[in-house]
C-alpha cells in the first residue's frame, strides 16, 4: 500500500468514525422534542404548546407509538400554512385509527 491510499484510508475512517458518533450521540431525535416541534409547526398559543408537551408526554411514557407523533410532524411540518392544524389533526386522527383516544 503506497502513502497516498493509506492517507486515504486513514481519513475516510477519521470521518466515517466522526460521523457515527454525531449521529448516535443525539439525545432526542427532531420530532420528540417538544422545543423544535413548537418552533417548526409555528404555535402561536399556550393551548397549542400545552398540546405539543401532552402529545410528547404520551410518546414518551408508551401509551402513544412513536411512529404517529414522527409521521404526524413530518407531514405537517411540509404543509405551507397552518402547520399545527394539521399536526393536530393528523395525531388525533391516526391514534383513532389505532384506537387510541387523547
Amino acid at each position: 500500500m503506497d502513502r497516498r491510499t493509506a492517507l486515504r484510508t486513514f481519513a475516510t475512517s477519521l470521518l466515517g468514525g466522526w460521523l457515527l458518533q454525531r449521529t448516535c450521540s443525539a439525545d432526542t431525535p427532531e420530532w420528540l422534542n417538544p422545543e423544535v416541534l413548537k418552533a417548526s409547526l409555528h404555535t402561536a398559543t399556550p393551548e397549542e404548546e400545552g398540546f405539543i408537551a401532552y402529545v410528547v408526554g404520551l410518546v414518551k411514557a408508551g401509551r402513544l407509538p412513536a411512529e404517529i407523533l414522527q409521521s404526524a410532524y413530518l407531514w405537517a411540518k411540509r404543509k405551507p400554512k397552518y402547520k399545527f392544524q394539521y399536526f393536530k389533526r393528523a395525531i388525533i386522527q391516526l391514534a383513532a385509527a389505532r384506537g387510541i383516544r387523547l
